[in-house]
């Protein structure tokens, strides 16, 4: 009874003390991670909330990686990476970019006069169907940066809704 005692006492101890280390250390070490992420933090958009969970994915990615013996460590690492690419297209906002461009070039420079008031109007050379080809491509691209996103953010939610519990077990 007494060696058990005792036996408990000194790892309890060892615990104690050898937690508080480890808290502190992984502490710094996630300083270091996420100041940049913290830094570049604001309330007023969805923009950070993204670079959040994207800063998250990767670091979870990470540990995947670098934790060989999980049994099932490439297909965790898999979701993960295809949740991490689908925020990142998220975050970046560049679909239907080449697409943009075209419809840009062809549309034209715009050019710009400053009025009387000192505001600026912007002086259109397009005939009427011009704009109106405009418009509708316009009008298009944004319907399938739409469908693009959308299809993106089902991914990182349905992955995180429907794999996150069990990356952990």
């Amino acid at each position: 009874m007494l060696p058990e005692i005792v036996a408990d006492f000194f790892s309890d101890v060892y615990h104690f003390f050898f937690d508080r280390y480890r808290n502190v250390k992984y502490g710094i070490i996630n300083l270091f991670h996420w100041f940049p992420v913290i830094w570049k933090d604001r309330d007023f958009d969805y923009h950070y909330l993204l670079l959040m969970m994207n800063k998250k994915l990767h670091l979870m990615r990470n540990t995947f990686q670098s934790e060989l013996d999980w049994v099932d460590n490439k297909q965790i690492i898999s979701e993960i990476e295809e949740t991490i690419s689908s925020l990142e297209k998220i975050i970046d906002d560049k679909y239907c970019e080449s697409e943009w461009e075209e419809v840009h070039k062809n549309r034209g420079e715009l050019k710009f006069e400053k009025t009387a008031d000192g505001y600026y109007t912007m002086i259109d050379n397009l005939t009427e169907e011009e704009k109106k080809i405009y418009t509708d491509k316009v009008k298009e691209l944004m319907n399938k940066e739409e469908e693009l996103r959308n299809k993106d953010l089902e991914t990182v939610f349905e992955n995180m809704k429907t794999k996150i519990m069990g990356w952990w077990s």
